[in-house]
């Protein structure tokens, strides 16, 4: 597309208003959340978790191994329905991948635990885009089954 003669629009103006724009537009159609950090609490012991771009993040009690977030994971997604692609564990770091029961081929939730000198740092993303509710609802489940 081409400025009309006399515009003094430069075309990579015209080509970023655009890209903004559309991520704009995607971003409020998809339910994105925003680009701060949204805490809240899970579980019965009231864990905090932060739900930051397409990430929800927490820190569990160091007694909470990897390993034991990786197997509750396994058990809240398979409860959720989803099927379970990968799971690995080794060295304090666990990564479980799961895709939903009825989502397209890129769609797919990661659990991924490290541990830490004084916490387990859980992370729970849906991919491609995001959903914040739908990673508190696995965060939630995963908690729960860890008899939190």
């Amino acid at each position: 597309m081409r400025p009309a003669a006399g515009s003094s629009v430069r075309p990579g103006v015209l080509l970023a208003c655009v890209l903004a724009g559309a991520v704009a537009c995607v971003s409020g159609l998809t339910g994105c959340a925003s680009l701060d950090a949204e805490p809240s609490w899970h579980g019965e012991r009231r864990v905090l978790a932060e739900y930051q771009f397409t990430t929800l993040s927490a820190q569990l009690p160091v007694t909470q191994p990897a390993e034991a977030v990786a197997a509750a994971a396994e058990r809240a997604l398979e409860r959720r329905g989803h099927t379970i692609v990968r799971s690995t564990t080794s060295g304090g770091r666990s990564r479980v991948v799961a895709k939903p029961p009825r989502g397209e081929v890129w769609d797919e939730v990661v659990v991924t635990a490290s541990q830490r000198s004084r916490s387990t740092r859980v992370t729970v993303e849906i991919k491609p885009i995001g959903d914040e509710y739908v990673s508190r609802a696995v965060f939630d489940s995963v908690v729960t089954g860890l008899g939190m």
